[in-house]
């Protein structure tokens, strides 16, 4: 699936707690919970090699492994209301990065992207089309 021959990880962090909504990344949104929708589009891009779901709830992690996307346990300190969604993506990224194997060799991800579950409407064009002006601009970073 590679782009161009850049491997690329998408990372879905999806906390359980919220101070407005109570778990609300499995709130239903027409029909689905709000992280399916996400987690759908990132099945369905062209470019993505991996996802990891990072989260700190046990329901959220049940949900994504019956989807088959791995998911990254993060600490309780990256679970603070506090905490921007950057943070326990790099953490993410970080534990990925040291524990993911084909088999003998480590796989080594060029790419990584933050696709926040509270974005249910970006499809699985957009988000190939960032991956692809990431690499054919030569930017830093795509929003």
């Amino acid at each position: 699936m590679a782009y161009k021959g850049h491997k690329v990880l998408a990372v879905i962090p999806a906390k359980g707690t919220s101070d407005r909504i109570p778990k609300k990344n499995l709130v239903d949104l027409a029909g689905k919970p709000l992280i399916w929708w996400t987690i759908n589009e990132a099945l369905r891009s062209e470019y993505i090699d991996s996802i990891a779901v990072s989260t700190d709830c046990n329901d959220i992690s049940k949900y994504a492994r019956n989807l088959g996307v791995p998911v990254y346990r993060r600490p309780r300190n990256l679970a603070k209301p506090n905490i921007h969604a950057i943070e326990p993506t790099l953490y993410t990224i970080s534990s990925v990065n040291r524990f993911t194997f084909d088999g003998e060799n480590k796989i080594k991800y060029d790419i990584s992207l933050m696709l926040l579950p509270t974005s249910p409407l970006r499809i699985a064009v957009v988000i190939d089309l960032a991956v692809y002006n990431l690499v054919n601009l030569e930017a830093d970073s795509v929003i």
